[in-house]
């Protein structure tokens, strides 16, 4: 029986990699194959990943300046349900993790259909 569990978050940039940032695109692959390394390792602890999209944070408002807005509408625009995610449905799906050991050895993206895109 699980005793524990872990959640690593990392971010979309892993699955969808493009000129640039070479070294976050590494870490945060590394994270998720940490993630299920870990799974596989541990009887008692339930392992698993998340990596959100395009999630409405602080940090979104402040990355782009004046032009938050038009940048980010563009982008959201772009996903089926034309919107960012929010920091609480994130936090719906960490909980969902939390509390269902069951779940374990998981990579879950909360990307608004990001991945489709």
């Amino acid at each position: 029986m699980f005793q524990g569990e872990i959640t690593v978050t990392s971010g979309s940039i892993s699955s969808h990699p493009h000129p640039g940032p070479a070294m976050p695109t590494a870490w945060q692959s590394a994270a998720e194959a940490m993630a299920l390394a870990l799974a596989l390792e541990s009887t008692q602890v339930c392992v698993n990943a998340i990596i959100p999209g395009l999630i409405d944070t602080p940090r979104l408002h402040t990355a782009h300046g004046d032009k938050r807005d038009t940048i980010d509408n563009n982008r959201a625009a772009n996903l089926p349900g034309r919107r960012l995610g929010t920091t609480d449905e994130v936090a719906q799906v960490i909980l969902m993790l939390m509390t269902n050991c069951y779940m374990t050895e998981k990579v879950v993206h909360v990307n608004g259909g990001g991945g489709a895109v």
